[in-house]
């Protein structure tokens, strides 16, 4: 995945299942996802990108 012009390996997800929509029907709602920066190998290998705080790295609608 691209963010922040680097390149992570996504390693984890964390979503929440929504069931509140009568049209939708039951739908995941992706809240963040755990990334792995390669270029490090200390504790800033972890990254978490949060949808709710972050700006997003491709168009997507909110």
């Amino acid at each position: 995945m691209a963010w922040n012009s680097h390149l992570y390996v996504v390693y984890g997800v964390v979503y929440r299942w929504v069931d509140y929509s009568a049209d939708m029907g039951p739908y995941c709602v992706l809240r963040r996802l755990l990334l792995l920066d390669t270029r490090f190998s200390d504790s800033r290998r972890t990254v978490e990108y949060n949808r709710e705080i972050d700006e997003c790295c491709i168009p997507c609608n909110r």
